[in-house]
């Protein structure tokens, strides 16, 4: 169960970093166009076989998690829920958007989406229906969105082009955004959201890297299902990323930030986000990607190797610093979901090797009846050497959990290596 951060952990943490409260804004709109479903047929059939049921612009109730979001089916389970899944378009420091972050932090929706190119086999419903897709039509689809915001009499654009060929388990898509002139903002385009690989929602993160594109994905261990975001164009490679639990890059996605480039590769609350970031300069700026979901079993071995965190629930921990950064500067996330009631947690960085008493407390405190929160500190400026990141808690199974990540610092105080989270039960 999703749950917010509890109020004594809010207190205890006082150190944490939360985003401005935004204004509010009317519920989403989906733009006023309808639902558009490709290879509507599709995605039903055990093995995979019929390839993707994919759905856009969705309507909250009947083919979506969130009012204006995406839904991708495969093998019969759905892909994304609650607030789902969709483009958010930050100019400077304000954000537009219909799902995903947009919903969940409540952003100002879309000026206007406006839905074209529908071709070979799709089904529509109207806006403000509550009736799910009848039709099993399969094959072949297209369809492309516009999506405008209107900031201070200047129009910016997201066109948003997607084919599928039937019956692969993966569709491609072309974002192409237009900036207008008068425009003096860093505009970023962020793509993804709360998602569910095989409809429930544990993830494990993991990248693969092939003739120089990266993959990204959110695999989950109890569904054996995966979801993923590749790049298609070595000069279009995603600019940030982000993969962990699903809330935790959405203040910074509110602020037009940069995601952390975060890969969450103990068992979460799965969440699954990229970023491109385009300068200020006017102009029209395509990008490329490939949506696949399919069987972990399909997975490269360097994510199986992973599948044995699957069995460390109730605390995560991201050591999430760009290599290069200073201590001061690297972020380092965590929580819990399911700790026990009355536990306590401590957050500390030690040298390699040293004692107790070396370690420095970053946070600690005790979880109430909420049993859950998520939120961020920074490293503090480390010396050079070999450290420890470590995070501990106890479940509600009375075991007591251990999380811990190394991570090395240049005689410039950088941080020169991330180490992979390695768990701990006692």
């Amino acid at each position: 169960m999703r749950k917010s951060l509890s109020a004594l952990a809010v207190s205890v943490l006082a150190i944490s970093i939360f985003s401005p409260i935004s204004p509010a804004f009317a519920a989403k709109s989906q733009g006023g166009e309808e639902t558009v479903i490709l290879n509507p047929g599709g995605g039903q059939v055990t093995d995979g076989s019929d390839g993707l049921r994919m759905v856009f612009n969705g309507k909250n109730g009947a083919e979506a998690p969130e009012t204006g979001s995406d839904q991708l089916y495969f093998a019969g389970q759905d892909q994304w829920v609650y607030g789902g899944g969709g483009p958010v378009l930050a100019i400077g420091a304000t954000a537009y958007g219909e799902a995903g972050a947009a919903a969940e932090k409540n952003l100002p929706s879309f000026s206007t989406v406006v839905v074209s190119g529908l071709s070979g086999a799709y089904e529509t419903i109207e806006t403000g229906s509550a009736a799910a897709g009848v039709s099993i039509a399969t094959g072949n689809a297209a369809v492309t969105f516009t999506y405008t915001v209107v900031l201070a009499g200047l129009t910016y654009t997201i066109v948003r082009e997607i084919t599928y060929v039937s019956p692969n388990n993966y569709y491609d898509e072309v974002w192409t955004v237009t900036i207008p002139a008068g425009n003096s903002d860093v505009v970023k385009l962020y793509v993804g959201g709360d998602a569910a690989p095989g409809g429930s929602d544990d993830g494990i993160g993991s990248t693969v890297v092939s003739s120089s594109l990266r993959s990204i994905r959110e695999a989950n261990p109890a569904s054996a299902q995966y979801l993923a975001y590749t790049e298609r164009n070595t000069a279009q490679k995603f600019t940030n990323y982000f993969v962990g639990r699903y809330d935790l890059p959405y203040p910074t996605i509110e602020a037009g930030g940069d995601l952390s480039d975060a890969i969450n590769r103990v068992n979460h609350d799965a969440g699954i986000q990229v970023q491109w970031t385009f300068s200020a300069t006017p102009g029209t700026y395509p990008r490329s990607m490939r949506t696949t979901v399919g069987f972990n079993s399909d997975l490269d071995t360097g994510v199986a190797s992973t599948a044995s965190t699957a069995s460390v629930p109730g605390i995560f921990l991201n050591v999430a610093g760009h290599i290069g950064r200073t201590g001061g500067e690297s972020p380092v996330y965590y929580g819990s979901d399911r700790v026990a009631v009355e536990s306590t947690y401590l957050l500390t960085v030690k040298p390699v090797g040293g004692s107790s008493s070396s370690a420095v407390t970053m946070a600690e405190g005790t979880i109430d009846t909420d049993r859950s929160f998520s939120t961020m500190v920074r490293l503090p400026q480390l010396a050079p050497g070999d450290y420890e990141v470590q995070l501990t808690g106890t479940h509600n199974n009375g075991s007591v959990l251990e999380l811990t990540c190394p991570i090395t610092v240049s005689a410039e105080g950088r941080i020169v290596a991330i180490g992979d989270n390695v768990p701990v039960i006692r």
